[in-house]
């Protein structure tokens, strides 16, 4: 049969522009992959819906020009549009598009990633482009690290 589960794992699942991190003995290890529309899984099932991926001066990837993220939950308006009529849509297509779609260019299943937690994991970090587009993965730990240091630091003077 099949092993045990350990004792402490770790399930996450995300769609959209969230990721996690886990400050695993101080450094940071990413659990979760946001959904970027420059990811190349993310890019070849966006091609292959009929969509298009442009990237702005910042160096922000988006799907047909608009929106930044490649899964989503809402976002209905790059859903459910093969076979519709696109004349009245408000993409402005590349030159020689066929102007229609043969799939969702945006998607929202969840991707999913189990770990075995152990006695040097401290925290998960869990945020959304807000943070991870001004701040790596490991500065954002190291930070977190000193916020909850100074709060413990505090509580420990309050107690003693």
């Amino acid at each position: 049969g099949e092993a045990p589960p350990p004792p402490w794992s770790l399930l996450v699942g995300n769609v959209g522009d969230c990721a996690a991190v886990l400050c695993r003995g101080g450094a940071a290890l990413p659990v979760s992959d946001a959904h970027k529309p420059a990811r190349p899984d993310e890019a070849a099932r966006i091609r292959r819906a009929g969509g298009w991926v442009t990237e702005d001066e910042d160096g922000i990837s988006r799907v047909c020009g608009e929106l930044s993220v490649a899964r989503a939950l809402g976002d209905a308006d790059y859903k459910g549009m093969a076979g519709k009529d696109l004349d009245a849509m408000f993409f402005l297509f590349p030159e020689g598009h066929p102007r229609e779609f043969s799939g969702d260019l945006i998607v929202g299943e969840p991707e999913f990633r189990s770990l075995a937690l152990g006695p040097g994991d401290a925290f998960l970090l869990l945020a959304c482009d807000g943070l991870w587009d001004v701040m790596d993965e490991q500065t954002a730990v190291e930070v977190a690290r000193e916020l909850l240091a100074e709060e413990e630091g505090k509580a420990a003077a309050a107690a003693g």
